[in-house]
């Protein structure tokens, strides 16, 4: 599975814009993320399958982040969301 999306995310006064990718291969012990952040701050939550959370470090404005998350084996990722920080 693969996800590219072009975001806005935050308050309507505060906005964050940005461009990532995610890549989850089957099975899905680990999560590919790749991001690049235009205006405001962001951050990558994931939550794996035995309910444990982890975050990506905060990707401020023009920079770009490339990372792996791992959950398991056993466990596998639930979900990959993206949080405004400002």
């Amino acid at each position: 599975m693969s996800l590219t999306r072009l975001g806005r995310a935050g308050r309507e006064t505060q906005r964050a814009t940005y461009s990532c990718s995610r890549s989850v291969p089957i099975p899905a012990y680990y999560i590919d993320i790749d991001c690049t952040m235009y205006t405001g701050a962001i951050r990558i939550l994931v939550t794996c399958s035995d309910g444990c959370q982890f975050a990506s470090p905060i990707i401020f404005a023009n920079n770009r982040f490339t990372g792996r998350g791992t959950c398991g084996p056993p466990w596998t990722v639930r979900s990959a969301n993206v949080e405004t920080v400002f």
